[in-house]
């Protein structure tokens, strides 16, 4: 559905003399182009996980708070798949709602990870990642996801407190994602994203990190307006 809304969007742009963009970035210092991952969980009555069902002194259910602790865990891995190109990383800056530090708030647009709900003091309906661009695989993104939010289950990640602030006033430094895909890759392929590689398989993950490497080396020594001019017959 998303690659056939992707070029459905562009013939009809392009019959009207447009061209529509879905580069992480296009434009620098406007915002650019996120492909938001919304998680919702369900059981097979078709009851909603995310809701609290007692009183957990938390504004969502167990089940939710450890899937998504294991998703904040495994955050920085998850940013080499989620966000795989070199444009990915200028997208992710402060101040331009994609994202750019390590945190997740309740209707916080500034955050990766963003619990949505219906009203202030409702438990989250769904949650939404941030992080994720058009130029990464949805196929791949989405088993990545769900393969950290597993290892949440397994292991009882936590979530650490909300920020219910813009990220980069916090009077508390928070940590930044990662902020090229060198550093995104180190981080997928150390020991404490073991559990994504090996539910992804080994072999899978040395093959999508060599591609990529490949790629953001190519555009290593171009400015930024010849990395857009390119990836723009791309996507």
């Amino acid at each position: 559905g998303l690659l056939l809304a992707r070029l459905s969007i562009a013939s009809i742009a392009s019959k009207h003399g447009c061209k529509a963009a879905f580069l992480p970035k296009v434009f620098l210092g406007e915002a650019g182009n996120g492909c938001h991952l919304n998680v919702s969980l369900w059981d097979n009555t078709g009851g909603n996980l995310m809701s609290c069902s007692g009183k957990t002194g938390r504004k969502m259910s167990s089940t939710s708070f450890h899937f998504m602790g294991g998703i904040f865990h495994h955050l920085d891995a998850l940013t080499a798949i989620l966000a795989p190109s070199p444009l990915s990383y200028d997208r992710l800056a402060p101040d331009e709602w994609s994202g750019a530090y390590k945190c997740w708030g309740y209707q916080n647009r500034e955050a990766p990870l963003r619990a949505i709900s219906c009203g202030e003091q409702d438990p989250p309906l769904y949650w939404e990642i941030k992080t994720m661009d058009s130029t990464s695989n949805p196929y791949l993104a989405i088993a990545a996801v769900i393969a950290a939010g597993l290892d949440g289950l397994s292991s009882k990640r936590h979530l650490p407190p909300p920020v219910q602030m813009n990220p980069s006033t916090a009077s508390m430094p928070l940590e930044f994602l990662p902020r090229n895909f060198k550093q995104a890759t180190a981080c997928l392929m150390s020991e404490k994203a073991e559990p994504i590689r090996r539910m992804l398989g080994e072999e899978l993950i040395t093959a999508f990190v060599a591609a990529n490497t490949d790629n953001d080396q190519h555009f290593a020594d171009k400015s930024f307006e010849e990395q857009v001019s390119c990836l723009l017959q791309r996507y």
